[in-house]
């Protein structure tokens, strides 16, 4: 285990990486296992299994995956803020989340990063914890400009296509709104 985590949804365990143990308070080690223990109460491992089907089905959309970043950050956040409804001081448990970041242990794998581990997640966490404002660095995200173009151009050709065509008319079938002529 190279962080906190929680497994199984009949018999929820938590666990933690033994090495972490030593180098954390005790007060930070609770602050770490509240916030797992408000994971189990909130029922997430539901939503983990709902957002996997969600974004297995929807993979090829680009607003499911930012509805999908959007959710884990919040649930997160959720979890954190019921850590600080026990009294905790924001600093220690931030410190704590820090220093199990620091301890991760990052293997070197042949596969992609599929377990959303997201650094920027963890300082937006932290910030939001000590009452920091949100760093002002927006990220450029080509996908989702891609996206909005795509959209717009689709859109306007399908608006575009609505408009009458104009045909070979003859002079006699051209309607000008006058009176009309007798033959």
């Amino acid at each position: 285990v190279d962080t906190a985590q929680t497994i199984g949804f009949i018999k929820p365990l938590i666990l933690l990486p033994v090495a972490l143990l030593n180098r954390l308070t005790m007060e930070q080690t609770e602050t770490i296992l509240l916030h797992e223990l408000a994971h189990i109460r909130r029922n997430d491992y539901l939503f983990n299994i709902l957002m996997t089907i969600f974004r297995t089905i929807f993979f090829f959309n680009p607003f499911a995956h930012c509805f999908f970043k959007t959710v884990a950050r919040e649930r997160e956040h959720a979890c954190d803020d019921e850590v600080l409804l026990w009294h905790y001081p924001a600093p220690v448990y931030a410190e704590a989340l820090l220093t199990l970041e620091q301890f991760r242990q990052l293997l070197p794998t042949l596969s992609l990063a599929a377990d959303g581990n997201n650094p920027r997640l963890l300082m937006e966490r932290v910030r939001r914890l000590v009452g920091l404002p949100a760093s002002g660095k927006k990220t450029f995200s080509p996908l989702l400009s891609f996206s909005l173009i795509a959209a717009l151009f689709l859109f306007a050709m399908h608006s575009f296509s609505r408009f009458p065509q104009p045909t070979d008319l003859g002079q006699d079938e051209i309607d000008d709104g006058g009176p009309p002529v007798a033959a």
